[in-house]
């Protein structure tokens, strides 16, 4: 990079900063470095910055483990404020479940008035457990049938199960309404 400071600057700015084929992204923003963008003027499509507000609020769910949130920029700004108010009247292992399963706007804004929300992520998590214990099950079972397999049918049969395990762990993560 022929900016090395400019870089610096926006790697600093950058929320999820990542490189992919040599270029660098913002993946909560989707936007890539580029030099020209951090020259002494600024750039009219430099990225603006949130408000003060809501990154004092990603500050609050950071303690629990909270990333950025996905999401349109508006999205995020209104989603990180509620998600600071929602995991401050949790118990920390409900806020800790629901920040790290549940890391887009769009979920803090649509679960806002969710009455017992923690209930529900705990319910949630449990599920989840239970999901990643069958699939560990599943995987003990193939490693086992693998040594012994005389033929592919029962291989087919262990992988088609563990299947739908995923599958319903992908479903689990719509939390159930209360």
């Amino acid at each position: 990079m022929s900016n090395d400071k400019g870089f610096d600057a926006w790697y600093r700015d950058a929320d999820m900063p990542e490189q992919r084929n040599g270029k660098w992204f913002d993946l909560e923003t989707g936007l890539s470095f580029e030099d020209s963008y951090f020259n002494d003027v600024a750039s009219p499509s430099t990225r603006t910055k949130m408000s003060s507000t809501a990154i004092t609020a990603r500050a609050a769910a950071s303690k629990f483990g909270g990333k950025a949130l996905t999401g349109t920029k508006k999205q995020k700004e209104w989603g990180e404020k509620i998600r600071s108010e929602l995991v401050q009247k949790l118990t920390p292992a409900q806020a800790e479940i629901l920040v790290r399963y549940y890391p887009t706007a769009k979920f803090w804004i649509e679960n806002r008035a969710t009455p017992n929300l923690g209930a529900a992520a705990e319910e949630a998590h449990a599920l989840i457990m239970q999901g990643h214990q069958l699939l560990l099950q599943a995987d003990a079972e193939l490693v086992c049938e693998g040594r012994y397999i005389k033929s592919f049918g029962r291989y087919h049969e262990i992988m088609a199960e563990r299947s739908k395990v995923r599958d319903r762990l992908h479903q689990i993560l719509v939390l159930p309404k209360h």
